[in-house]
């Protein structure tokens, strides 16, 4: 286990590096060391979704991340966004409720990292508005970092479609009750 370990902290630093092909390969490595290694598989989902380009593999992985999760509960917010980016409102929304209910140590890392990811992937897929929506609920309920969830829900609501309206129902109250709370209404 401490052999994969160490294989999956060469592969988070090349990827980091942007040096994909050999962070890739030190993945493999880490996987094949332990099948069971629990952050090699949510490296494996970012993988999956950003290079593969295959989302559908990428919750295959994190699923694989879940299942081997003990205290750590990253894994649900992977799998809450591959659920919005595949438009399955339902589930990512069950999913959300989830993420309410746990916490873990250095969750606060895991939120900084998840507006990133989620902010790059709206710049490259402008059309991915639902994304918005995902990290103003994180900033509202996990963070209560009003100004930043009224920012990103209001600017869901600007771009969103019809086909959202589980989406722009809940938007809709959590606009009204930031600004509320906030004094802005």
């Amino acid at each position: 286990m401490l052999l994969s370990d160490e294989e999956l902290l060469f592969a988070k630093k090349l990827y980091r590096d942007n040096k994909i092909k050999e962070a890739e390969e030190w993945l493999a490595k880490s996987l094949t060391s332990n099948a069971n290694n629990y952050g090699a598989w949510l490296l494996k989902a970012v993988f999956d979704f950003r290079f593969k380009e295959d989302p559908k593999e990428a919750l295959r992985s994190i699923k694989k991340a879940e299942k081997r999760s003990r205290f750590t509960f990253e894994w649900l917010y992977s799998k809450a966004f591959i659920y919005f980016w595949l438009e399955k409102y339902d589930k990512a929304l069950k999913v959300c409720g989830a993420v309410l209910k746990q916490t873990y140590n250095e969750e606060h890392i895991t939120l900084k990292e998840v507006e990133g990811f989620n902010l790059e992937a709206i710049k490259d897929n402008p059309a991915k508005v639902q994304l918005y929506y995902w990290i103003g609920f994180l900033n509202y309920k996990k963070e209560n970092n009003l100004p930043k969830a009224l920012e990103y829900l209001e600017e869901f609501e600007k771009k969103a479609s019809g086909s959202m309206h589980m989406l722009l129902q809940r938007s809709q109250i959590y606009i009204k009750e930031i600004k509320r709370i906030m004094g802005r209404e």
